[in-house]
């Protein structure tokens, strides 16, 4: 079955992000959204979604969005698997990456960094999977705009 409104991911958006724009296209709150309506009764929010996304929930978006596989699993942050880190673990902090400190629903750390004008530009807001990067701390869009303009004044 699929969704009467499925929004693509974008290039380089993170699970999470998509997840959430799945929802708020549809019209449904978060946790009505999964638990009623696509009837995962797991707990999605509760952990670092991003990180290693139970298997029974991507085969769940999968069926309601028709995206495949490889395409949902790419928004994870297994991504930069052999890129940044050779395997990313299920616990503990990870070199490169923001963590997100989940205990119990509670953030107690950051996580992800995001560039406001990126996100009040974007015609559809989304949060990349890039912001999750520790060593990335600037927009390459926004901060190399600025930065010349600065330099021509």
């Amino acid at each position: 079955m699929l969704l009467p409104v499925h929004p693509q991911p974008f290039q380089g958006e993170l699970l999470s992000s998509w997840m959430v724009r799945l929802a708020f296209s549809n019209v449904f709150a978060l946790h009505t959204f999964y638990f009623s309506l696509l009837g995962y009764r797991a707990p999605i929010w509760n952990r670092d979604i991003d990180r290693h996304p139970p298997f029974t929930l991507l085969k769940i978006l999968q069926n309601y969005t028709q995206q495949t596989p490889l395409a949902i699993q790419s928004l994870t942050l297994e991504y930069y698997e052999g890129i940044l880190f050779e395997a990313l673990p299920i616990f503990g902090d990870t070199a490169w990456l923001l963590p997100a400190g989940i205990y119990h629903r509670t953030r107690r750390r950051a996580g992800i960094q995001f560039c406001p004008l990126c996100l009040k530009n974007d015609i559809e807001p989304y949060y990349r999977r890039v912001w999750r990067l520790a060593f990335c701390t600037v927009c390459r869009e926004h901060c190399w705009a600025a930065a010349k303009t600065e330099c021509n004044t």
